[in-house]
Order: C-alpha cells, then sequence, then structure tokens
C-alpha cells in the first residue's frame, strides 16, 4: 500500500474519530450533567472495518471523558441493530445511509447525523467465477470492468439460474454500487426470488459472508458478495475468494462515495 493511500486512510480515520467524539460530546453535554454524573451514551456497531472509529474512540478516549460514560455495543446483523436503535433504548448507531433513511421514514426520531465513511466495500467473488473472470494478481489492476459482468451472464444463460450475492443488507449502499455496475454492463439484478434476473440479491449478515461463499464453492455453484472491508479481503488472504474491485471504482467521486453515517 502506497505511502499516500495509508495517509488516506489515516486522515479518514482521523476525521471519524473526531466526529463520534464531537457527538458524544454534544449528547453528554446537553443533559448538562456534572463530572461526577456522566451521561451515559450507548453506541451500536457491526463489526466493520467501517465502524473502527467507534472502538477506537472507545479504547482511546472513553477514561478521558468527563462527561459522558461512553458505550459500545456488537450488533450480530442490520436488522438487530435497526431494531435496537428504533427502540429508543440506545443514544446512536452507525447505519448505511439508505438503511439510515428508511428507519427516518418510518420513526423521525432522528436529533442528529454525521457523515461516518466514505467508500469501503468491495465485490468478492468464488473459484467457480474467477476461473472465467481471470483476476489480475494485484488487487489495484483490479477494476470493474466487463469481465466478472460477462461471467455472470454467462452463468445465467448456461444454468437458467440467477447467482446469489451476498448483500450485508438489501436497503445498503452495496446495493446501490453492484446494481450500478451491473446496469452499466447490460445485466439484471433483482431483491426477490423467481425474478428471472442474471443477479438476486440476498441478505447476508457481514460476519457471515466468507461462510457463505465457501458454501456455495463447496457445491461448486457461482456466488459473491457484496460487503464493507475487511470481509472481501479475509476470503482472499484464506485462500478461498478472490476481491474483484472497489465500489471507489464502481461510485468514483473527488472526496469517495456515501457509505455509513452516525
Amino acid at each position: 500500500m502506497s505511502v499516500a493511500v495509508r495517509s488516506s486512510h489515516r486522515l479518514i480515520t482521523y476525521l471519524a474519530v473526531v466526529i463520534v467524539m464531537v457527538f458524544i460530546i454534544a449528547l453528554s453535554a446537553s443533559a448538562n450533567t456534572s463530572a461526577s454524573e456522566r451521561k451515559k451514551i450507548r453506541a451500536l456497531y457491526i463489526p466493520l472495518a467501517d465502524h473502527y472509529a467507534s472502538i477506537i474512540a472507545y479504547e482511546r478516549y472513553r477514561g478521558e471523558m468527563k462527561h459522558a460514560d461512553f458505550q459500545i455495543e456488537q450488533m450480530k446483523n442490520w436488522d438487530l441493530l435497526r431494531a435496537y436503535f428504533q427502540s429508543g433504548d440506545v443514544d446512536m448507531a452507525y447505519v448505511m445511509s439508505p438503511l439510515a433513511m428508511d428507519m427516518y421514514s418510518e420513526n423521525p426520531h432522528f436529533r442528529w447525523i454525521g457523515l461516518m465513511h466514505r467508500d469501503g466495500n468491495a465485490l468478492a467473488i468464488n473459484d467457480q467465477l474467477n476461473r472465467k473472470v481471470k483476476l489480475a494478481s494485484m488487487r489495484h489492476e483490479r477494476k470493474p470492468d466487463d469481465k466478472v459482468a460477462k461471467a455472470l451472464k454467462e452463468v445465467f444463460e448456461v444454468t437458467g439460474k440467477s447467482t446469489e450475492i451476498g448483500m450485508p443488507h438489501l436497503l445498503a449502499t452495496h446495493t446501490v454500487v453492484l446494481y450500478r455496475y451491473l446496469k452499466e454492463h447490460g445485466l439484471t439484478m433483482s431483491l426477490t426470488p423467481s425474478s428471472g434476473t442474471d443477479v438476486l440479491a440476498i441478505a447476508v449478515a457481514p460476519p457471515k459472508s466468507p461462510s457463505f461463499i465457501k458454501s456455495k464453492s463447496n457445491r461448486a455453484q457461482a456466488a459473491a458478495f457484496e460487503q464493507s472491508l475487511p470481509w472481501a479481503d479475509v476470503v482472499e488472504t484464506g485462500g478461498f475468494g478472490h476481491v474483484a474491485w472497489y465500489s471507489k471504482d464502481v461510485m468514483p467521486w473527488k472526496h469517495g462515495h456515501v457509505e455509513c453515517i452516525a
């Protein structure tokens, strides 16, 4: 990884931590509490690189907080995180922006919204697809060209079945990224089964995405997932999947596409 990329990642992580800290201070200050009566601030997260800022804030600064008793709680999937936050029993959550918008339309009780991070997800494919794609050995050379799209189209034409691609949630930025990639290459995608599309997007909890792609490979079925890092890196490092491309190249923007908000 180049020095410029490492510096950029450090800056993004630093800014995300600052955002978390500002939010915590704002909540605790609004409660007019004294240092001896710290306001409990509970935050929900999913185990993703996207949410490292909350863990860093917790590990490095919780002992220095004068007004806030900052606590974090890991959720197993996005539906649990959604339900818990919507119950009103917690103060904040790190959420993908499309899901957050749907949550707000359901219950507009948000008091503060801040950008958590940009970019940060990738498409991983299994060996069945990569035998057709033949990805470059260096990850930085892998771009969202038509090779993966052609492989998915070939699978559909041969088997008559949609390739299942795992999303962290159907209301995810990842779904938007995948839809854009497929549409740009003339493929179709559905969120419901038996739709006769090239691709079927299904919800797969991020920590379960490696086992999802491995189980498909064990049955000699083409499969992929579009998830936040580090899960795409996990399957390639583990030798049972490949990073096909990164979302930043599908939706290029000067400062990166919006991903999660707090």
